[in-house]
């Protein structure tokens, strides 16, 4: 009946997983398109703010297959200004000491337009562009004032710092849709294509964490009969710890390998301790038949282990899928004091072998063991707050593998046990609680 419900109970799991990987796949495909459609607009923006150009719209629109922003630049944008096909920015001291460059002036070229002139007459990223002719750029804002000064088609010399030198170009001006080679003749017209292009954009690669710790709160649902059965055999009452479960207190934690993939370790466990009074019908000589004494047990079942778990992000919500391999204890130790009744011992002229052989069974104890190795295969469902915090619920069913047998010790001795029972860890747990990181 247990596991039929565990079947149940992760059944309804993965069904809501699916459901919401379907739609959570659609929103976040629909917030990624737009949010590059935003950023390549910025770019363009930039790009045409320091071309010089004062008044222009651009359009941006993402296709049906999403793969694809087509940018179109409105026809009033004028096209007769001189143009070089850069995008730049000033450098600080810091940059410029670093790649040995002792001027107080210049701008660094961080891209070139593909099919410009800048492209056409092999300027470089990271060039840094020092002057045209005579006239020194001392900063970016200074450019667009000194390309007025020029009209398309016009021969300079562009000097630029290259690799540690400095190096004179022969250079014309074109515009953004025509090319002059170095005798002023057109080489290349893109006037009659228009203003449209086509900019391809790679799928933003998927954003799956790289670690995370947590405090696991458990419920866990062992068979508790034999357990039980021995506490009532030792004094206690019947059915001490409750059939529907154990609260367990776990920390986990896991690490992202690459490709949605995270292995991690978690520890749990729950502790328990009691005591009673019990009548030790003892018979030792210059005692009394009977003692009553003090007897207290604890019980604790732990488990801890390696897990391997497969993550799937559904923006803001993701689902783990995994399994956990481990190893399982349930332990219970009982000790007996009979402390009123020992009598003194005279250190002078007490005998002291006597006295151990008659009162060294005064103080006993006897543990209970049970050991073996688990599988956990589990299921969670997360929703991320931060990139430092989530919560996530988790459904697991503990699956024993192999158990040792329980296992005897007396006063610190190895006993034998007859009539063992074949008690297993098998049981379904639940967790829910904060994880720290993602």
């Amino acid at each position: 009946m247990k596991k039929n419900l565990v079947v149940l109970v992760l059944a309804l799991l993965l069904a809501g997983s699916l459901f919401c990987q379907d739609v959570n796949v659609e929103v976040e495909e629909a917030q990624l398109k737009s949010e590059m459609a935003q950023q390549k607009a910025d770019q363009v923006i930039k790009e045409l703010e320091q071309l010089g150009e004062k008044e222009y719209t651009v359009n941006v629109k993402v296709d049906d297959n999403g793969n694809k922003i087509v940018i179109t630049s409105p026809g009033d944008v004028k096209m007769d200004k001189p143009f070089i096909g850069i995008t730049y920015s000033d450098m600080t001291l810091a940059e410029a000491s670093e790649i040995g460059y002792n001027y107080f002036y210049g701008i660094r070229i961080d891209n070139v337009v593909p099919d410009s002139p800048a492209y056409y007459y092999k300027l470089r990223t990271d060039d840094i562009l020092m002057s045209i002719n005579d006239d020194k750029i001392v900063k970016q804002d200074e450019l667009g004032k000194i390309l007025s000064f020029y009209r398309v088609e016009e021969k300079v010399i562009l000097t630029v710092f290259r690799k540690g030198e400095v190096v004179k170009l022969d250079f014309v001006f074109g515009t953004r849709n025509k090319i002059f080679d170095i005798n002023g003749n057109l080489v290349e017209d893109k006037t009659a294509i228009g203003t449209q292009s086509e900019t391809v954009i790679k799928t933003k690669s998927k954003y799956y964490g790289d670690g995370t710790i947590a405090w696991m709160p458990i419920w866990y649902t062992p068979d508790l009969v034999d357990v039980n059965g021995i506490m009532e055999s030792l004094g206690f009452e019947a059915d001490m710890y409750s059939e529907d479960g154990l609260f367990l207190n776990g920390i986990a934690l896991k690490s992202h390998i690459g490709k949605g993939w995270f292995i991690g370790g978690q520890y749990a466990q729950y502790f328990d301790k009691t005591t009673s009074r019990h009548d030790w019908n003892h018979g030792i000589d210059n005692l009394d038949g009977s003692s009553n004494v003090q007897r207290e047990a604890k019980y604790w079942i732990h488990y801890g282990g390696l897990s391997f778990d497969r993550r799937f992000v559904f923006g803001k919500i993701y689902s783990e899928l995994g399994c956990m391999f481990t190893w399982g204890m349930n332990n219970i130790e009982v000790d007996q004091k009979a402390k009123d009744d020992v009598p003194d011992y005279d250190f002078v002229t007490g005998d002291l072998d006597n006295y151990l052989d008659e009162y060294f069974n005064l103080s006993s104890s006897i543990k209970f063991r049970n050991t073996g190795f688990l599988a956990e295969p589990r299921f969670s469902l997360g929703w991320r707050i931060t990139d430092w915090l989530s919560f996530k619920a988790e459904a697991a069913y503990l699956y024993t593998i192999s158990m040792s047998g329980w296992e005897a010790e007396a006063n610190g001795y190895d006993i034998n046990l007859t009539n063992r029972p074949d008690t297993n860890m098998d049981g379904l747990t639940l967790s829910f609680g904060p994880w720290f990181g993602f």
